[in-house]
């Protein structure tokens, strides 16, 4: 009998991570989400008996050991790990020379170190043949005014990821960083409330999504 993969999102209550969730599913897999807001997270277990929803802010490394561990309990490892939760910062978006140090420190306790820590507990669970994917932007390389402190963050992080990528080879573990472009979402909507142009929906994305990790899921077995 062939064992249910499974996978892990963080930032799964809204937005890409919710579609990404609802997309695995159907696909059969064992699904694990957390997120910070409580009300997200029961409305995700009322509706889906089958998924562990575990509130979760990756900035506090303790709550990420206690929800991987329950991980492990439930799903003995992880084949896919969705590092999706991220920070827009201070609004409105600021520029650099207003961009205060704390606001700078804030968005990267979330956007570069809570990842940076989620990732770390994650390898060990992590099989082989395995991915790990970054939600990026293309904030990351393209120098939009107002966006420091997200691009810088993001950019980092993007860095490591190629290089967990080279590190990972030998177990035959892909990392990538993954741009799924402008989406209705409410961070979007949060930071550029006067955007009136045509945005792809989350759902779309992650069916985009979905077919690229099963492609090359497929190609590293």
């Amino acid at each position: 009998m062939e064992t249910k993969k499974s996978m892990v999102i963080t930032g799964g209550t809204s937005g890409l991570g919710n579609e990404l969730m609802n997309a695995f599913l159907n696909e059969g897999w064992m699904v694990a989400v957390c997120g910070r807001r409580m009300e997200r997270i029961e409305k995700i277990r009322r509706e889906n008996d089958n998924v562990l929803a575990e509130i979760c802010d990756i900035r506090i490394e303790p709550a990420i050991a206690l929800f991987l561990e329950k991980v492990k309990m439930q799903f003995g490892g992880i084949d896919v790990l969705i590092l999706n939760a991220a920070s827009i910062g201070p609004l409105p978006l600021p520029k650099i020379e207003d961009l205060r140090i704390e606001d700078l420190r804030l968005i990267f306790e979330t956007n570069f170190f809570g990842n940076f820590n989620f990732l770390k507990y994650s390898l060990p669970l992590l099989r082989k043949g395995g991915m790990v994917i970054h939600i990026t932007s293309d904030a990351a390389t393209t120098p939009y005014p107002g966006w420091g402190a997200y691009s810088s963050s993001k950019a980092a992080f993007d860095t490591i990821i190629r290089i967990l990528n080279a590190e990972l080879e030998e177990k035959r573990i892909k990392a990538l960083s993954y741009d799924p472009g402008d989406m209705d979402t409410e961070m979007h909507h949060i930071a550029l409330p006067e955007d009136r142009s045509p945005l792809k929906s989350p759902k779309d994305a992650a069916s985009v999504l979905l077919r690229e990790i099963m492609g090359r899921l497929g190609a590293n077995e």
